[in-house]
């Protein structure tokens, strides 16, 4: 019998210790995968404030060129009063003919 539980005393020794190196694995690997998260995030963040930037001068350019384009039809005044007519064409033409 103290053959056995010399047996039994190794045996729990080695499973303490491989459950504790197995322990201490799982949280070396959750601490390097905790890190890896961390710097995707940061990356994801840094891209998306990149193409905010991108979107704020594209939407800044398109602004200019419609003002650009908006004081050219303004100092039109011939060309406003085409476009006026026409709406009120096609208006009239919708309240008699489609109601």
């Amino acid at each position: 019998m103290p053959f056995l539980s010399a047996l039994e005393v190794v045996f729990d020794n080695l499973l303490y210790k491989s459950t504790f190196t197995y322990y201490y694995v799982v949280q070396v690997m959750w601490s390097k995968l905790n890190i890896l998260i961390v710097f995707y995030f940061i990356s994801v963040a840094c891209r998306i404030d990149a193409n905010v930037d991108d979107a704020h001068i594209s939407i800044e350019a398109a602004h200019t060129e419609l003002v650009k384009y908006f004081q050219s039809v303004t100092s039109n005044r011939w060309l406003m009063i085409k476009i006026f007519g026409i709406l009120i064409l096609f208006f009239i033409i919708f309240v008699v003919f489609i109601v």
